[in-house]
C-alpha cells in the first residue's frame, strides 16, 4: 500500500480532504457509531449479560430478575449472529481502519477435520459397553 493511498484513505474515514489535512485530525465520530450500530442491532450485550449471569458469575434471583426474556434465552441463532457480527466489526476495523487484513474466524486445524464424519462415533457391537461407561459416568457426577 502506497503512502498515497495510505492518506487518501485516513481523509475518507476522518472526513478530511487532503487540502486541509493536518496533523491532529482523528477519526470521524461516525465510524464509532457504525460499530456501535452493528454490535446493538446483534443485541451482543444480551450475551455479555446472560454469560455474567450465568457462566462468569454467580447470579441470585434478583439480579436474575433483572434480564428481559430476550437475555435469558440465548439460541444458538443469537449465538451465531453475534458471531457473525462480531466477525464483521473485527474486519471492519482491520480493513478500514487498520488498513490491515481479513481475519478468518474458523479455527486452524492440521488435520481434517470432518474426515471421519462419515463413519458412525461408535462400532454398533460395542454399544453395550459404551453405555456402561455412561451410566458409570452418570452416577460418579451424582456423587458430587
Amino acid at each position: 500500500c502506497s503512502s498515497f493511498s495510505r492518506h487518501s484513505h485516513f481523509d475518507d474515514i476522518s472526513g478530511v480532504r487532503p487540502s486541509s489535512r493536518e496533523r491532529a485530525d482523528r477519526m470521524s465520530p461516525v465510524v464509532f457509531d457504525i460499530i456501535d450500530a452493528a454490535l446493538s442491532e446483534a443485541k451482543v450485550g444480551d450475551i455479555e449479560e446472560y454469560a455474567n449471569k450465568f457462566v462468569a458469575h454467580a447470579a441470585d434471583d434478583h439480579s436474575i430478575a433483572t434480564l428481559d426474556d430476550e437475555q435469558r434465552s440465548l439460541t444458538l441463532d443469537k449465538i451465531q449472529r453475534i458471531h457473525e457480527t462480531l466477525a464483521r466489526v473485527v474486519n471492519f476495523v482491520s480493513g478500514a481502519v487498520l488498513m490491515g487484513p481479513a481475519q478468518s474466524f474458523l479455527p486452524t486445524t492440521i488435520y481434517d477435520p470432518i474426515v471421519n464424519f462419515d463413519r458412525p462415533w461408535v462400532d454398533p457391537k460395542n454399544m453395550a459397553e459404551v453405555r456402561g461407561a455412561w451410566r458409570k459416568r452418570e452416577h460418579a457426577l451424582e456423587d458430587w
